[in-house]
């Protein structure tokens, strides 16, 4: 879901696929139409799990960029270590 924080930006949180369906170019085209909606230069996403590999990579292919990784207290018991902040910047 994209959440507009400020005029031309979009922070996108809480895209999940269901494990049933993924592997199968669902979450690619979800992205494929969030960033395709008219009115908006810059995406955010933030704090995904570095340990989520699948998330990271689409993320990337799309053109996300990291611009902030945080250590978030007591992870390693949650399996993971840092949160990581990506950005996109689209120009029309």
């Amino acid at each position: 879901m994209a959440f507009p924080t400020q005029e031309g930006l979009a922070e996108i949180g809480f895209a999940t696929t269901h494990p049933t369906y993924q592997g199968r170019g669902v979450a690619t085209a979800l992205m494929q139409h969030l960033l395709a909606l008219p009115g908006y230069e810059e995406y955010v996403l933030r704090d995904i799990k570095d340990t989520n590999t699948p998330a990271l990579k689409l993320y990337a292919k799309l053109g996300f960029i990291e611009y902030e990784r945080r250590s978030v207290r007591f992870a390693r018991r949650a399996g993971f270590s840092t949160y990581v902040s990506l950005r996109l910047m689209q120009t029309t």
